[in-house]
This record gives structure tokens, C-alpha cells and sequence, in this order.
């Protein structure tokens, strides 16, 4: 089932944040495989000919590859993610593997920053910790439920590109 490369590199990786690298779509490859899909479907359609005429079919193809072949991020823990993120900084600082093993948690001066990406993350319906947990089991229980989500329906259903 699980016919994703770029889905396999990142699936076993929780960010120094806790977020869960296979449930963000630029890391798990969804949102390239979304618009290689799309792409195919207005191309082979031949949507131009007859669909809206707003809409500059040129760039949105364009920009469709764009997304297709630019859009990767390895995460955090090998190379990925944000250059300038703070959290992973602090974590790597004091050797821990996320900020859930930090003795320094209740005075952090990346609370709020947290925060606000576990909120993101959450309108994103990305999945992360909420404790120091066994993370084995976490993404185990965390690939069941991608698996049910529009993600997993992306990532995991077998198209003539992955079969």
C-alpha cells in the first residue's frame, strides 16, 4: 500500500517540534502528486478548449509543474524544513530529540512560537505530539488515521504512475 518514495523518507521522522513529517503535505509528496495528477487531467482534457476563458491555462500548467517538481522538504531532521527555525536550534542545543524531553519546557522562549505552528498545524490537519510519547507507536497510530484522511487518498491509492 505504501507506494510513495518520498512518503517513505520522511514517514519515520517526528520534527524537534513534534510534528509528524508523513502528515505535511509538502513532505510527504501529496501536494506534488496532486498537481501531477491535475496537471494530467486539465492537459489530457483539453481543458483550454473548452473551459473557462478567465483562466490562463499556460501558467496554470506552469505553475502545476512548479509545484510538481519544486516542492520538497526531506524534514527537519535531514536538512529540510525551515533554515531559520529557532526550535530545531534550541533542540539541537540542548541534545534533545524534541522538545518534550526539554527540562526547560514551563519557561521556554519558544512557547508562543510553538504554539502558533501546533495551530497551524492543526488547521492543516497535520498530526504532532502533545507528550513525550513512544514515537513508533505515534506514527503507527498517526499513519492509520492519514491513511482514512484526503491525504491518504492521494498518497496511498494506487494510480497508473505508482502501480
Amino acid at each position: 500500500m505504501d507506494n510513495n518514495k518520498v512518503y517513505r523518507n520522511v514517514k519515520e521522522q517526528i520534527g524537534y517540534c513534534g510534528l509528524w513529517c508523513g502528515s505535511c503535505a509538502v513532505g510527504n509528496g501529496a501536494i506534488s502528486q496532486l498537481s501531477r495528477q491535475l496537471k494530467q487531467m486539465v492537459t489530457g482534457y483539453e481543458v483550454k478548449s473548452w473551459g473557462p476563458e478567465d483562466i490562463n491555462y499556460d501558467d496554470l500548467i506552469t505553475a502545476l509543474s512548479t509545484l510538481e517538481s519544486k516542492i520538497d522538504c526531506k524534514g527537519c531532521r535531514k536538512g529540510g524544513g525551515n533554515d531559520t527555525c529557532k526550535i530545531r536550534e534550541c533542540a539541537q542545543e540542548k541534545k534533545v530529540a524534541d522538545c518534550f524531553q526539554c527540562q526547560d519546557r514551563t519557561a521556554c522562549e519558544y512557547k508562543e512560537e510553538l504554539k502558533n505552528m501546533w495551530e497551524g498545524a492543526s488547521k492543516a490537519k497535520m498530526l504532532f505530539k502533545t507528550e513525550d510519547a513512544d514515537e513508533q507507536q505515534l506514527i503507527e497510530q498517526w499513519e492509520d488515521k492519514l491513511k482514512k484522511s484526503e491525504q491518504g487518498c492521494i498518497l496511498f491509492l494506487r494510480n497508473k504512475d505508482t502501480a
